[in-house]
């Protein structure tokens, strides 16, 4: 079982020299454009008529298609072609199974079984397995089944290589660490960013004085397409400037009351093989 993570959705923070990107918020709605509107289609629509972006405040029935549906937000499509929150695992397909809350076994969407890692022999029948909601089971480099938090920092998976890499940190000299600027190529430079402290992570960019990839403090290298994606909805695209700018207002990313058990397993993009 590998998990493939997207750190901008598991951020609580990306610093820009003094300048930070927090995923548990976004724009104000009211302050977008249409562009960035779509963008940020958990929490806004656009009004056609009234030509501006509204809140839909995350209700799971405003989501009509399945590819709409918001798992981030609790929200999942079932076998009756709706977007609902979470009921039990039988009521979805494999291909709409929620993965970290149910399995797919034998083309069927099955409740997940909660096991003690330490009953596991084997790597396969180890990385399939679960020993809570919060952690998962994994295969260590010492050919022992230990468990893992959900959401791992790079500093404990030194004697797990392939989830160290596959995570997104860095591998080095036996330990595992949060990949740092001076890490990447002058290709990969541009417009990325690392872990630092807790979950604090910096932005990137590269100097052509020094021709090394540094910590960055200028923001004016975002543009249009991804202005408001990048900084987790924090910056919208301005037209009058024509640059990337910071909201003037941001709300709270509320995750349904019936969702917040799910938090560590769901913040994730999870890819189970």
């Amino acid at each position: 079982m590998l998990f493939k993570i997207l750190f901008t959705v598991t951020l609580s923070a990306i610093v820009v020299n003094g300048i930070s990107f927090d995923s548990s918020k976004h724009c104000s709605c009211s302050l977008l454009s249409e562009t960035d509107c779509i963008n940020q289609k958990s929490w806004c629509q656009w009004d056609p008529n009234d030509k501006e972006c509204i809140d839909i405040y995350a209700i799971c029935e405003s989501y009509t298609e399945a590819i709409t549906c918001q798992p981030k937000l609790g929200c999942f499509w079932n076998m009756n072609q709706e977007c609902a929150e979470f009921t039990s695992c039988s009521e979805y397909t494999d291909k709409q199974c929620p993965l970290g809350l149910c399995k797919v076994i034998n083309e069927k969407c099955t409740t997940l079984q909660v096991e003690k890692c330490s009953s596991k022999t084997t790597k396969d029948e180890c990385n399939e397995s679960y020993d809570s909601m919060d952690s998962h089971c994994q295969w260590s480099k010492g050919s022992t089944c230990n468990s893992l938090p959900n959401i791992p920092s790079c500093g404990g998976l030194a004697d797990f290589e392939d989830q160290c890499l596959e995570v997104g940190c860095y591998f080095e000299n036996g330990n595992c660490r949060e990949k740092k600027c001076s890490d990447f190529t002058q290709s990969d430079c541009l417009i990325t960013y690392v872990s630092g402290s807790g979950n604090q992570y910096t932005y990137c960019s590269w100097n052509s004085d020094t021709k090394k990839c540094v910590e960055g403090n200028d923001v004016s290298k975002i543009v249009q397409s991804i202005c408001n994606t990048f900084t987790l909805h924090n910056y919208r695209w301005s037209e009058d400037q024509k640059l990337c700018v910071v909201c003037d207002e941001l709300d709270d990313n509320d995750l349904p009351n019936s969702y917040s058990i799910q938090l560590g397993i769901i913040l994730l993009t999870i890819i189970l093989h």
